[in-house]
C-alpha cells in the first residue's frame, strides 16, 4: 500500500481528490463524507453552501449545523467573504470570477452565472436573519422561542451560564440535604456514611444529564412514586436480590436461627484447628477468631467481617498458606460460606446506597428544575430535550410546527459531525424526516439534501455521548 502511494504521481492524486470534493459538493445528493485531517472537509462544506446558493435556493432555506460558536462564525466568514469578493470584482474581473465559478461548479460558465454570483452578497444580506449557520443549541432556542406554546417552554426564557448553573446545583444540594435530614433520615445516613459531599454532587450533576430523550431522563422516571419504586425494584432484580432482604437476615443465615450455615460445632472445630497447628500465621488467624468469639451472639452477627479475616487475605480470598488450614475441608467450606456471605453483603450495600441514591435524587431533580422555572432559566440540554419533544409529538400542533419548518428548510449541512451526540441526532433525524417524503406541505416538493461531514479519528466528544455508530444508522 505505501508503495503504491509513493509511486503514485501527485498530479493525478490532487486531481482524484478534487474530483472527490467536487461530487462531495453537489447540491442535488444526499452525501455523508468521513474523510481525514487536512483533507478539505471544510472547503467541501463551504463549496456546497455556495453551489446552493448558485442554484438558486433560497438563503433561507439552507440550515448548516456546526459543533461550537467558534465554528459557525468561522464558516460564515468564509462564505460571506466569498460572496463578498464575487460581489465586489470589477467588471473587467469576469474573467477571474469566471475562473473561481468554473472550479466550483465544474460546468461552462455563462453570463447568467456571472451575474448571479455578483448579486448573491446582497440577497444573503436582505435574507432575514442571514445564512442560518447555527450551533445545534442556537437552533433549538430559536425553534422553543418561536413555537413556545406547542413546546409548553417558558416565555422569554434564557439561556443559563455556567456560572448560573454552578449556582443552581449548589442552591439545589443545600435544600435537598436539609430535606433528607427532615423526612429521610435513614437515607441520609446511609449516603453521609458512604459518599463525600463532593462525590455526591458529582453524581447528581450526572443524574441531571441522563437520557437522549425526555422519557429517557431521570427527572421523568422519578417524576413519581410509581417511577421511584420501579426504578429501585429494577435494582434489586439486577442484583438478584428480594426487595425485602435486609443485612440483618444475611448474618442470621449464616450464623443465627436454627438451622444456620455455619453451626456452633463448626466454630469449635476451627478454634481446635487454629490451636492444633504450629505455623505462626495460624496463631495470627487464632488470635482474630477468638478476638471475634469474645463478642457477644449480637456483636458478632455485625463483626462478621472480622470473623472473615480468619480465613481470608487481605484482598477476600481464600488464603493458600498453610496448607493444614487451606486443605482443610471444614476450614475451606466455612471460608468459602464466609466469601458468599460477604459477596451478598456487598450486593445488598450496593442496593441500600443506590436506594438512597435514588431518594435523594428524586427531590434533587425535583428542587433543581423547579429553581430553573423560577428564574426562567433553561440548560442547553433542556432546549435539545424539548426540541426532540416538540419535533416527535403526535397531536395536532406538530402538523403546524411541522408545517412552519418544512415551508423553512430544504437543505441540511452537518459539520464536525464525529462530535454529534445521539439525542443532537434525534433532532436532526426529526428535522428532515419528511424530506424525502413524497407527501410534503409544498405543492411542488423541492429537492431536499442532507449533507454530513466529520473524521470519526478526530471524536473528542465520546464522554457526551458522541459515537460513530450514530454517524453511520442517521
Amino acid at each position: 500500500m505505501m508503495d503504491n502511494v509513493q509511486n503514485t504521481n501527485p498530479k493525478d492524486v490532487i486531481a482524484t481528490a478534487t474530483d472527490y470534493q467536487h461530487k462531495a459538493s453537489n447540491p442535488q445528493q444526499s452525501v455523508w463524507v468521513n474523510a481525514n485531517a487536512g483533507s478539505g472537509k471544510t472547503k467541501v462544506l463551504t463549496d456546497r453552501i455556495l453551489r446552493l446558493l448558485m442554484d438558486g435556493t433560497p438563503p433561507e432555506k439552507i440550515l448548516c449545523i456546526t459543533y461550537t460558536k467558534v465554528g459557525a462564525s468561522e464558516m460564515l466568514n468564509r462564505v460571506n467573504k466569498r460572496l463578498m469578493e464575487w460581489a465586489t470584482l470589477p467588471t473587467d474581473g469576469d474573467g477571474h470570477l469566471r475562473e473561481q465559478l468554473t472550479a466550483l461548479l465544474g460546468v461552462g460558465i455563462t453570463q447568467d452565472h456571472i451575474t448571479t454570483a455578483r448579486q448573491l452578497f446582497a440577497r444573503v444580506l436582505n435574507t432575514a436573519g442571514g445564512l442560518k449557520i447555527q450551533t445545534i443549541d442556537s437552533l433549538c432556542q430559536g425553534i422553543l422561542k418561536q413555537f413556545p406554546i406547542e413546546s409548553d417552554t417558558m416565555v422569554g426564557f434564557s439561556v443559563m451560564d455556567d456560572a448560573q448553573a454552578l449556582d443552581i446545583r449548589k442552591q439545589t444540594m443545600a435544600e435537598t440535604i436539609a430535606h433528607m435530614m427532615q423526612h429521610a433520615p435513614d437515607h441520609m445516613d446511609t449516603l453521609n456514611y458512604n459518599l463525600e459531599q463532593d462525590t455526591l454532587s458529582d453524581i447528581c450533576k450526572n443524574m441531571i444529564y441522563q437520557g437522549d430523550s425526555i422519557e429517557e431522563t431521570l427527572y421523568y422516571k422519578l417524576s413519581d412514586w410509581d417511577g421511584l419504586n420501579h426504578m429501585i425494584q429494577k435494582v434489586y432484580d439486577g442484583l438478584d436480590m428480594c426487595l425485602t432482604t435486609h443485612i440483618q437476615d444475611l448474618s442470621a443465615r449464616l450464623l443465627g436461627g436454627d438451622n444456620p450455615t455455619i453451626t456452633q460445632g463448626d466454630l469449635q472445630d476451627i478454634k481446635e484447628l487454629l490451636q492444633n497447628t504450629k505455623e505462626k500465621t495460624a496463631k495470627k488467624k487464632l488470635a482474630i477468631f477468638e478476638q471475634w468469639l469474645a463478642l457477644s451472639s449480637s456483636e458478632r452477627l455485625n463483626k462478621i467481617p472480622l470473623l472473615a479475616k480468619t480465613f481470608l487475605t487481605n484482598e477476600n480470598t481464600f488464603i493458600k498458606t498453610p496448607k493444614s488450614l487451606s486443605e482443610n475441608t471444614l476450614f475451606a467450606r466455612v471460608g468459602n460460606d464466609i466469601i458468599g456471605y460477604l459477596q451478598q453483603l456487598g450486593k445488598y450495600q450496593t442496593a441500600e446506597l443506590t436506594t438512597s441514591l435514588l431518594h435523594f435524587g428524586q427531590h434533587y431533580l425535583r428542587r433543581y428544575n423547579a429553581i430553573k422555572q423560577q428564574r426562567a432559566v433553561l440548560e442547553f440540554r433542556d432546549m435539545q430535550l424539548a426540541t426532540l419533544q416538540l419535533l416527535q409529538k403526535s397531536q395536532h400542533s406538530h402538523l403546524w410546527v411541522m408545517f412552519k419548518l418544512d415551508k423553512g428548510i430544504d437543505h441540511i449541512l452537518v459539520d464536525e459531525a464525529q462530535d454529534t451526540s445521539p439525542l443532537q441526532w434525534k433532532i436532526i433525524d426529526a428535522l428532515i424526516q419528511g424530506f424525502f417524503d413524497h407527501q410534503t406541505f409544498d405543492a411542488v416538493a423541492p429537492n431536499r439534501t442532507i449533507f454530513a461531514v466529520g473524521d470519526f479519528k478526530q471524536s473528542i466528544y465520546s464522554f457526551q455521548g458522541a459515537n460513530q455508530e450514530n454517524f453511520v444508522e442517521i
